[in-house]
């Protein structure tokens, strides 16, 4: 119970100090990007989000980006990780018609002005955990909604979304939520 909480937190704590300052994690020496840091994000939403049964039929772990990719160089790294036990894959998808192998979808900027609704309805009861980086997504039923507040990196969770993608957000995720609607 309780221990198992702290020591998760601990070990997110020392993985996120490690990847995020360490020279070699990216194979950089500056200091850290805001989108080298919504990398570290992903990849520790897509550790601390709990997808149905069915996820293990798949042999990798679909990252997914829509309508562009700000993430590049960083994923790489994420690349080389592992999450729920399976190699991740990026996907760069240009439409809304085959999301369905992505287990993580992140809709650009663009698509959140253009096309959000109609993204939404076309995966509306699937497993995809969805991410986005625009004011008001979550708002919209995107379940995790990443921003910048006073130079940190901030995010705001959809709990009514994840429950339609039928997706179990971590209390440990949560707790450093900025906003959880219900």
């Amino acid at each position: 119970g309780l221990i198992l909480i702290v020591n998760l937190i601990i070990t997110l704590s020392i993985w996120l100090t490690a990847v995020l300052y360490s020279p070699n994690s990216f194979g950089q020496t500056e200091e850290p990007t805001e989108y080298r840091l919504k990398a570290a994000f992903l990849y520790n939403f897509a550790n601390f989000t709990e997808w149905p049964t069915k996820i293990d039929k798949h042999s990798t772990f679909n990252m997914c980006f829509l309508d562009g990719n700000p993430f590049d160089p960083y994923l790489d790294y994420i690349t080389q990780k592992k999450v729920k036990d399976l190699q991740v894959s990026i996907l760069l998808k240009s439409d809304s018609d085959n999301l369905s192998e992505c287990h993580l979808l992140y809709i650009s900027h663009s698509a959140a002005s253009n096309k959000l609704e109609s993204i939404l309805d076309h995966i509306s009861s699937s497993p995809i955990l969805t991410v986005a980086d625009s004011t008001g997504a979550c708002q919209k039923g995107v379940v995790i909604n990443m921003g910048v507040n006073a130079g940190k990196i901030t995010f705001e969770a959809n709990l009514a979304a994840a429950r339609t993608a039928k997706l179990v957000l971590s209390s440990q995720l949560l707790r450093f939520a900025k906003e959880v609607y219900q």
